[in-house]
């Protein structure tokens, strides 16, 4: 074979490989995944747990989530993926906020969470992923955000408002505040 028709078969061998990871969705991988393996995929969490309320009363409580995706690493820890569809490549507070609560919900199960997950996001701007990896809040800010949605839900403290565009989806934005 002719040096020009090997070096052609390797860039189509490349153009190849780089349309099918683009297309197949696996672009946006981050390293800390590429060797860990993906155990949970829009997989339903319920939990019941004990919290304490801002009066010290202990109150029970049953969630449910649903993680994007999850990974184990070989450290046996699972990260949790939330996927956005946004203007931009940017992560909102709700994002990290969303992605905690899954991982402080694996946590109630017992199970070993990494310090950080992943918001991966899917810019409607450019139609590219870009994940960008977040510390997770720690399990006292996750159930002070439970105890807070739990307390608004019946009507016992008011909404605030919001900033930004989130508020027109928000299933309490008629208790809110600053309507």
């Amino acid at each position: 074979m002719s040096f020009p028709i090997l070096a052609l078969l390797v860039v189509l061998a490349f153009i190849a490989v780089a349309t099918y990871r683009h297309y197949s969705g696996r672009d946006w991988l981050p390293k800390e995944l590429r060797g860990a393996k993906l155990i949970a995929v829009e997989k339903d969490e319920v939990t019941r747990s004990f919290l304490w309320d801002n009066n010290g009363s202990k109150r029970s409580v049953i969630l449910t989530g649903r993680a994007d995706q999850a990974y184990i690493n070989a450290e046996g820890e699972w990260i949790p993926i939330e996927f956005k569809n946004h203007h931009t490549h940017q992560v909102y507070e709700t994002d990290i906020a969303q992605v905690s609560l899954q991982a402080w919900q694996f946590r109630q199960k017992g199970i070993k969470t990494a310090p950080y997950g992943f918001v991966v996001v899917r810019s409607r701007n450019a139609g590219s992923r870009k994940a960008t990896k977040v510390n997770l809040l720690n399990d006292a800010v996750c159930e002070q955000m439970i105890n807070r949605y739990i307390d608004i839900t019946f009507h016992n403290a008011r909404a605030d408002r919001s900033r930004g565009p989130k508020c027109r989806s928000c299933g309490h934005k008629e208790r809110c505040d600053n309507q």
